[in-house]
């Protein structure tokens, strides 16, 4: 007996009526067998007994034990919505201490998946009380849309739950209690930010270092070489303003190295000014492009033509001569890049406010809003002489992380926020000719950065072993499904034996075979898991444009909301599968699956069983799947699962939508006023700048 045979009851009066209303409290699994007990032992008694009734006694099930195991497995099959309404229904009977009102189906937790999809990984197997106590009544989140009612019974305390355990098992809740507060700038109860200091000049550069950076003075640009102005470098015949190394920033990558310099006032031996050179490896297309690129944006610039803010200035550059290494002159972001600030966020167990995720996702769309259409401003025509722009690699590592936004647009709820730089375009391209021949661009397929990359960017043989993988499965020897199929024709056979060994016994009599296809609404099962969860085949060969880099944004965000530089083991797989292809395998289909009590439409479709077809459909007229039809074609199918990617607009639109929130919680101050404790967001913990204007070099290792 399967329990996806039982009826589907909902919490309504008529089966509600005689369940009990007091006494010891009942979970909503309990609820709904006792419910199922009421039905059942209606059933029994009655004239045309049901068949759901009728197979369980034939089963030999009729121990009150049995069915209590059969209906709780029932119950662990419906799905979440329902689940949730037997479980507010057992709330509203016996109320808990820690609703504060009326309760709903969306101020419970009813399953293990619901506790999974909705907090980071590694924490799934909190209990409610404790989940929830992070968030204190008196302490209410960033609620950017108000009209939501049943957020604020999740805020509340959860306090019984919390006395229950032990002072050492408190701890790990109280910090992430404190983590949270201090994100929402309220008193973290004693939390202690580390404080961050600068990082040392690096190794003592060689004799070959030196000889490298006498010829990077030599090769500055004109504009750099003039700040101060002549007169002011040269007071009395003597150097004032020099040019010196600073330091190497990052690590030496395949593609080149990136330094610091900085013009030194030789008097006060103060910094004056910074930039930072990025110096070729060796001469190949990669950088070659970038400078191309940041070029195009520099003579925009001069023309008067708008660039967005959040793209990084360049100040020149120099191409491959001789043995002359290409040079590009970029600006300086004093509090590094992204990826940084949350490694130290992650290490030190803190959390990213909300405004500053939503600052930088802001930033960020309008970067991609520009390289689509030249405009910064969402709903302007599109520049006609500009040629749209798809970043390839956007991460954390490459958004840099400049001064506080000034001007034009600032705010003072961000005025303490650095404001991103997207960089590191020797990956971007511009939209291949219409005429072209190729038009995915596929000779990028393989390029950018492991678990940032989309499913289009990824190459050819890696596009077939994944949708392989996501249409039948992970690989599995032929001789193991050879022996399964052998297995499952033995059984079946047995099956039938068995059946007809029944029809003899029983003779003439009224039994009747009971069917697996519901005859009435009453008696509508829910489909069954099935065993291998296949999904349909992402489009393979697609073209490469802005939805690129949305995907990859999107990925940046999911970094800071988790405190996490690295989506490697949370969206993505950090190995293999078992019997999975070689490759990696960035999109299996067991992988990114829906939550398992979804019901799910039978892949492919054509070679479903009608009784997998007839379950599926019956699970969409009660509403626990999204309404497709089952005859509908492949092609159109398809068209239906693949995700709509918002445009830059819409992308701009929306975070300026949060922002204006934002705004309107925390108005601007004047001029002339000082800004107030609580009158802005907190702010998040950045490094000190390591060559401050007007200052010396901090936390020096080797006299510059």
């Amino acid at each position: 007996m399967d329990s996806y045979t039982l009826p589907i009851l909902s919490p309504t009066p008529a089966i509600l009526n005689g369940l009990p209303n007091g006494g010891p409290v009942r979970q909503g699994r309990d609820l709904y067998r006792l419910a199922l007990e009421d039905q059942y032992s209606q059933g029994a008694n009655a004239v045309n007994v049901p068949k759901w009734v009728n197979r369980i006694q034939r089963r030999r099930r009729p121990l009150p034990g049995h069915r209590t195991r059969l209906f709780n497995d029932q119950y662990g099959r419906l799905p979440s919505p329902l689940r949730r309404t037997w479980e507010a229904e057992s709330h509203k009977r016996w109320p808990r201490a820690w609703h504060g009102g009326q309760v709903s189906s969306f101020d419970v937790y009813a399953n293990d998946d619901e506790i999974y999809y909705t907090r980071k990984a590694g924490r799934w197997s909190w209990t409610e009380g404790l989940s929830l106590l992070l968030f204190s009544a008196s302490c209410p989140l960033y609620d950017l849309h108000a009209d939501r009612p049943a957020l604020d019974q999740i805020r509340q305390w959860y306090r019984q739950e919390y006395d229950m355990l032990v002072p050492p098992m408190r701890t790990p809740y109280q910090s992430a209690a404190r983590a949270i507060n201090h994100a929402r700038n309220l008193p973290a109860l004693g939390l202690q930010p580390p404080q961050r200091f600068a990082k040392d000049n690096g190794p003592l550069p060689t004799l070959n270092d030196n000889v490298l950076h006498i010829d990077d003075k030599e090769a500055m640009p004109n504009m750099l070489k003039s700040l101060p102005s002549d007169t002011e470098a040269r007071g009395g015949g003597v150097h004032k303003y020099v040019w010196e190394y600073g330091a190497r920033i990052g690590g030496s990558s395949s593609f080149g190295t990136a330094c610091v310099y900085r013009l030194v006032n030789t008097t006060t031996r103060n910094t004056e000014f910074r930039v930072v050179l990025k110096r070729d490896r060796y001469n190949d297309i990669i950088n070659a492009k970038e400078r191309h690129l940041l070029r195009r944006l520099t003579r925009r610039i001069a023309r008067g033509r708008p660039v967005s803010k959040n793209i990084v200035k360049c100040f020149g550059s120099s191409e491959w001569s001789g043995t002359e290494p290409g040079r590009t002159w970029l600006k300086y972001a004093k509090y590094g890049d992204l990826h940084g600030l949350i490694r130290y966020y992650s290490d030190n167990n803190l959390v990213f406010p909300e405004p500053f995720v939503w600052y930088i996702f802001h930033g960020l769309a309008e970067a991609l809003l520009f390289l689509e259409s030249g405009q910064t401003t969402p709903g302007a025509a599109a520049d006609p002489t500009w040629r749209p722009i798809f970043h390839a690699d956007i991460k954390p590592a490459n958004i840099l992380l400049y001064h506080e936004e000034t001007g034009n647009g600032a705010h003072t709820w961000h005025g303490h926020y650095p404001m991103p730089l997207l960089t590191d375009f020797g990956g971007a391209e511009s939209y291949p000719h219409p005429n072209a021949t190729d038009q995915v661009p596929s000779h990028i397929l393989g390029m950018g950065t492991d678990h940032f990359v989309p499913f289009e960017m990824t190459t050819d043989a890696q596009q077939l072993d994944y949708n392989a993988e996501r249409v039948w499965g992970p690989r599995r020897e032929l001789e193991l499904i050879k022996k399964r199929k052998r297995k499952a024709a033995r059984l079946a056979a047995k099956r039938e034996a068995k059946k007809q060994k029944r029809r003899q016994e029983a003779g003439n009599s009224d039994i009747s075979e009971v069917s697996d296809v519901p005859s009435s609404a009453s008696e509508t099962p829910f489909p069954r898991r099935p065993r291998d969860y296949h999904k349909p085949e992402l489009p393979a060969a697609a073209r490469v444009r802005i939805h690129t880099s949305v995907y990859q944004l999107g990925v940046v965000v999911w970094c800071l909301l988790t405190s996490d530089p690295w989506p490697e083991g949370y969206l993505f797989r950090d190995e293999a599968a078992p019997r999975a292809p070689p490759a990696r395998n960035l999109y299996p289909a067991w992988w990114d699956a829906l939550p398992r009590h979804a019901a799910r439409r039978p892949w492919p479709w054509a070679r479903a069983a009608a009784k997998e077809r007839a379950d599926w459909l019956v699970a969409v007229d009660r509403g626990f799947a999204p309404p497709q039809r089952g005859d509908a074609s492949p092609r159109v199918l398809r068209r239906a699962k693949r995700p709509r990617t918002p445009t830059p607009t819409q992308l701009v639109q929306a975070t300026q939508d949060a922002m204006s929130d934002i705004l309107a919680r925390f108005p601007d101050v004047q001029a002339n006023q000082t800004v107030q404790p609580g009158a802005r967001p907190r702010a998040v913990v950045l490094p000190p700048d390591k060559f401050p204007i007007g200052g010396r070099v901090l936390t020096d290792v080797w006299a510059p």
